[in-house]
Order: structure tokens, then C-alpha cells, then sequence
């Protein structure tokens, strides 16, 4: 029931239509705007990534850089981009947050600290595998539309 309640709060608090722009949203107790700050965000991912919170997830996705990104891996092969719909972006993202996510402990990932510069930024984080071991991961983020926004990969070291 408690589960229940939590989703239908952040879902009502989620006021966008699919092309439009949210102004700010509410997540776990953390309302996301232009003023919040990344390891806040980062606190978000991971909270959502522990629920495989898909709603949440998607508003959290770089979108614009990593189509930019992708663009650029088709002209360093020589080949003409495809466009890809925003929606398929997202996915692909929260794919591999998901499937790199999929080897730590759920609930046993917490931020440790992070670099932030004007447009970009990386947050660090400490989880537990399921073998036991404790790992650190660097979150990259990127300024979008004047909001902290998660770039694809997070990254295990």
C-alpha cells in the first residue's frame, strides 16, 4: 500500500506532456528544478534505479547530448545519422543504468561526493555488489534546458 501511495505522488507530481518542458517535479521528497543541485539528482537515480522507477528515470535522461553523441559516432564512421526519437533515447539510457545497476545491492548505494563545474559535473557513489565487494561509480551530468540532467554510463571504478 505504502508502494502504491509513493508511485501515485510521484506520478501526479510529474505535470508534463510528452513534449513539453517541466518547470520542476517531486521524487522521494526531492523537488528537481533549475536550482537543484547534482548529488541531489544523483540521490534521485538512485533512489528510482533501486525501484526501477522508469517514470522517473526518463525525466532524469541527457537527452539532447546523448543524441548529440550519437550523431557524432555515425560521422566518425562515415555514415549519414539516423534520426532517433527522444523516447528511444531514454530507453537505451535507462537500459544500461538498469543493466550496470543490476549487479549492486539494492538500498546499499550512497553518494560520497562530487565535482561540479558550469555545464557539466560528475557525482561520486559507493554501492555494494552482490558478491559483497564495495565499488565507486562516477554519475556524469550535463546542463540542459537549465536543468542537471544524467548522461548514459555510469561508470564503475
Amino acid at each position: 500500500m505504502k508502494k502504491i501511495f509513493i508511485l501515485f505522488i510521484i506520478l501526479s507530481s510529474i505535470s508534463c506532456k510528452k513534449n513539453e518542458k517541466f518547470k520542476s517535479f517531486t521524487a522521494y521528497g526531492i523537488t528537481i528544478d533549475s536550482t537543484t543541485e547534482p548529488m541531489k539528482i544523483a540521490e534521485v537515480l538512485i533512489k528510482a534505479l533501486d525501484e526501477e522507477n522508469d517514470s522517473v528515470l526518463k525525466l532524469l535522461v541527457a537527452v539532447k547530448s546523448e543524441k548529440n553523441a550519437i550523431k557524432e559516432i555515425y560521422k566518425k564512421y562515415y555514415q549519414k545519422p539516423r534520426e532517433m526519437k527522444d523516447e528511444n533515447i531514454r530507453k537505451l539510457v535507462i537500459s544500461g543504468w538498469m543493466l550496470t545497476y543490476s549487479f549492486f545491492e539494492k538500498g546499499n548505494t550512497y553518494i560520497t561526493g562530487d565535482k561540479v563545474g558550469e555545464d557539466s559535473a560528475f557525482v561520486y557513489a559507493s554501492g555494494l555488489k552482490i558478491n559483497g565487494e564495495r565499488r565507486n561509480m562516477m554519475i556524469r551530468m550535463v546542463k540542459e534546458d537549465g536543468f542537471w540532467k544524467v548522461l548514459g554510463g555510469i561508470k564503475e571504478f
